[in-house]
């Protein structure tokens, strides 16, 4: 296996860094209310949010987003172990990483920071600032997600992609006949998303 060929994108926010925690920590002191993350069931966060503090929207949650960048604590947002091992595991086998993320222009130099200082800057190749709607489209081999919907849609476009599990997309399903089970990977697994990338390596390797 050529290594040096092949890219794996990896998102951030969901995978390696818990931001979810930060941003309600935040929302928990505004509105004194106990929302965890383990409350957080749906990739639409701001439905679930919205059930325990009414008029809660998404330009509301922007603002408290923008609040705990400009505040810094965002570059101490903790980070979820699985991911890191995930992360490792690609890297110690030689694999070409990016990152890939939609951080909007003003959160751009807090991510960099984080990314900095949790030791990842030297080994990675690069950082991609992606609009959603073209993410899917980055130049990489794979995509390593926990947006279901770039997944879905990555997939469409003839690029596997690993679906990393969380509490908020657990519950999806493929939503098109014409994606097929052998493009997207669900797992929370370091090994089993390793093994799915050399697997298709390999498949598209003797194409």
């Amino acid at each position: 296996m050529n290594q040096n060929q092949f890219t794996v994108g990896v998102d951030v926010d969901g995978i390696l860094r818990n931001w979810l925690q930060t941003i309600l920590q935040q929302v928990n002191i505004m509105y004194e209310t106990k929302i965890f993350n383990k409350d957080i069931t749906s990739y639409d966060m701001v439905g679930i949010i919205k059930g325990r503090i009414p008029g809660f929207d998404r330009k509301v949650l922007e603002g408290i987003h923008k609040r705990c960048v400009e505040s810094g604590k965002m570059n101490d947002a903790s980070c979820y172990k699985d991911g890191f091992l995930m992360f490792k595991a690609i890297y110690d086998a030689g694999f070409s990483i990016r990152f890939l993320t939609c951080q909007p222009l003003w959160a751009r130099k807090s991510f960099q920071q984080w990314v900095q200082e949790n030791y990842l800057a030297d080994k990675i190749a690069g950082i991609d600032f992606l609009d959603p709607l073209s993410k899917a489209e980055a130049k990489v081999s794979i995509i390593i997600d926990d947006n279901p919907h770039i997944v879905a849609t990555a997939a469409k476009l003839g690029k596997p992609s690993i679906l990393w599990q969380r509490m908020w997309n657990k519950t999806w399903q493929y939503p098109d006949k014409d994606i097929s089970e052998d493009m997207i990977c669900y797992t929370v697994l370091p090994k089993k998303a390793l093994q799915f990338v050399e697997h298709w390596y390999e498949k598209t390797e003797d194409e």
